[in-house]
């Protein structure tokens, strides 16, 4: 992680500007402007502080339910995150679609069935005008709504928290508002990680270290183009099978209309245990690039750069494709490069 954090600060410490299509920068803001509403967010950009999320609202709000009111999002992801409730990113908001469905409770069947039903409805309903109020929040986006809201301290204070839920760390984090790039590893400060190795005389050997210091290899996920595989579980089967360490397409609440991951790069860490059936032999880090590589050429840029092993998914590889170019460099590159070649996915839009 040092090698990780000296470049980028040296680098791209600051913040990099994006470019986009004016359009679609209209299109994004709009959404993005229409998430922090129904979230009761409007004008809290980096002003929440830990006093205002550390209060108990009420003691129903701690009890387990299937789904909440979008007004209750924050204040229970915050809660349970702040318990160390792996289960905090599972949180789904209960409206419905314009049909009138409901999510009573009833047998898992009828819930699959209903879940398929708003899925589907989901996708036709999607607009320029920005995200509906039928479509459910996705459960990324109140964590990540949260955190642009954060002010330092609650940032921090987050990030300690999802590390201990064993889930994957915001890295390179677009600013929904300016499209500027931050790299907060200042709030992995407090974070631990113990691996175990074994060295040449087969001796095991612990290590405990501040992950910020730890010079660790680091191994870059980011696909081009819409893939029917889903990255984020690749990666999750090769950290811990049991572990949803970065949220995929298949976990619980989620849905198709994501609107503040797009550009982010989220990363965590496979931690041996030094017995013979270890996958890897030795702390790695694994990072993640939410979307399309195409679309997000900085954090393509970046992390390639930092980056041990670069793997990347994408449906096929033609010389007119606007990713072979790239691709070509790295393959140039002495840096290993790994291509895994997928369907192609004409229905779902990409990886969760």
């Amino acid at each position: 992680m040092e090698d990780i954090s000296t470049q980028a600060e040296n680098k791209h410490c600051g913040t990099s500007e994006v470019s986009t299509d004016q359009q679609l920068q209209q299109e994004v803001s709009t959404k993005t402007m229409n998430l922090f509403h129904r979230l009761h967010l409007e004008g809290r950009h980096h002003k929440l502080r830990a006093t205002d999320v550390l209060r108990v609202t009420s003691a129903h709000s701690l009890q387990f339910h299937d789904s909440f009111a979008e007004e209750e999002l924050i204040q229970t992801f915050i809660q349970k995150l702040l318990m160390m409730n792996y289960r905090a990113r599972y949180i789904k908001s209960n409206k419905t679609n314009e049909e009138g469905h409901t999510e009573q409770g009833g047998n898992d069947t009828f819930k699959q069935e209903l879940d398929c039903d708003d899925f589907f409805f989901n996708l036709r309903s999607v607009s320029n005008e920005g995200t509906s109020k039928s479509e459910r929040i996705h459960p990324m986006d109140v964590q990540m709504a949260l955190f642009h809201c954060a002010d330092g301290f609650l940032k921090q204070l987050m990030v300690t928290k999802l590390s201990q839920c064993q889930y994957a760390l915001p890295l390179l984090v677009p600013d929904p508002f300016t499209r500027q790039i931050e790299f907060p590893l200042w709030t992995f400060r407090q974070i631990n990680k113990s691996w175990k190795i074994r060295n040449t005389n087969n001796e095991t050997i612990s290590q405990t270290q501040l992950i910020y210091k730890a010079e660790t290899p680091m191994v870059f996920f980011f696909r081009f183009g819409s893939v029917s595989s889903s990255k984020s579980q690749l990666i999750n089967s090769l950290i811990n099978e049991k572990q949803h360490t970065f949220f995929h397409r298949n976990c619980p609440g989620s849905s198709r209309t994501r609107v503040l991951m797009d550009g982010m790069v989220e990363i965590a860490w496979f931690c041996p245990s030094g017995s013979y059936d270890d996958k890897l032999t030795d702390c790695v880090a694994f990072c993640n690039l939410h979307g399309d590589a195409g679309d997000h050429e900085k954090q393509l840029e970046i992390l390639t750069e930092m980056s041990s092993v670069n793997v990347v998914l994408l449906p096929q590889l033609l010389r007119s494709d606007r990713s072979a170019a790239t691709i070509q460099n790295l393959y140039r590159n002495r840096k290993p490069l790994i291509c895994l070649f997928t369907p192609p996915d004409a229905f779902l839009p990409g990886d969760a």
